[in-house]
């Protein structure tokens, strides 16, 4: 993946920097160049289906001019490249809200009753006391349209 961020830094004139971290998705880098002052991060997709969801969330979240979901930070779109599989987006600190690969625009996940029961379980032990304001955090996104289900406290930081 490290080949395919170099590419496409250069093909956007910038420099590729550190990498900000990866996942079953893809891989998330920092890019800087001459012509910005702030640095910001570019997401490299390894397959269509998730690009194209976290895409369509910045998208999405950037129409409706949403900043931040319950005072959680969330990085403003930048860029996408279809053909690359490249979302770029703004740098954000804790709080922060990150990562649609894996979120539903206007439909809920269509779970039995059963696995909506474990997943939940499951994320009240991950968030432990915070996880109702992680349940508001994920009301509020559906407001928008976006229903997510990859929540972890990589994607959802506190202070």
């Amino acid at each position: 993946m490290e080949k395919k961020a170099v590419a496409y830094a250069g093909s956007r004139q910038a420099e590729l920097s550190d990498s900000l971290g990866f996942g079953v998705d893809g891989s998330v880098w920092l890019l800087h160049s001459k012509e910005r002052i702030q640095p910001w991060a570019a997401k490299l997709f390894r397959a269509d289906k998730a690009y194209c969801r976290e895409r369509d969330c910045y998208l999405r979240l950037r129409e409706q001019n949403v900043e931040n979901v319950r005072g959680f930070a969330v990085p403003a779109y930048l860029h996408h490249d279809d053909a690359w599989l490249v979302v770029e987006m703004t740098i954000v600190r804790p709080p922060y809200l990150l990562d649609f690969a894996g979120a539903l625009l206007d439909e809920p996940f269509d779970f039995h009753e059963e696995t909506w029961e474990a997943w939940e379980m499951d994320r009240m032990e991950k968030f432990e006391d915070r996880w109702p304001e992680v349940k508001k955090v994920m009301i509020e996104l559906e407001y928008h349209g976006i229903f997510l289900s990859d929540l972890h406290p990589g994607n959802i930081a506190f202070e």
